[in-house]
């Protein structure tokens, strides 16, 4: 009569876990991210998508490289510093703006989480 649902698994005892960190929902910030091609420094707005102390994610139609290290702020003036980070996937698609995941050099500083 009533069926069984499977058991939970904690996601801190998950097999392949690749994050270090719990990962929180922005509330849609716009973001920059910029990247050297040559000696020309590109940038991009972007909307965050989620956030943790070691790596975001960002929705885009201008897709970065995922060679080159990249550099993201937030789109305010009240905080002009850059984080560098390097590229771990992008996923595009045909009709929508691309998902990019990243991760960062060093821990996020707490004025951009």
């Amino acid at each position: 009569m009533f069926e069984k649902h499977p058991q939970r698994t904690p996601r801190h005892n998950k097999e392949g876990e690749r994050r270090v960190t719990c990962r929180y929902v922005a509330a849609k910030a716009p973001v920059v991210i910029g990247w050297w091609i040559g000696q020309e420094f590109k940038t991009a707005d972007m909307t965050l998508r989620d956030i943790s102390l070691s790596g975001a994610s960002v929705v885009t139609r201008t897709t970065p490289p995922d060679t080159a290290p990249i550099w993201l702020r937030l789109n305010d003036p009240a905080h002009p510093d850059w984080v560098e980070a390097h590229v771990v996937a992008t996923t595009t698609r045909f009709w929508g703006p691309a998902l990019v995941r990243m991760k960062f050099r060093e821990s996020c500083p707490y004025e951009i989480f």
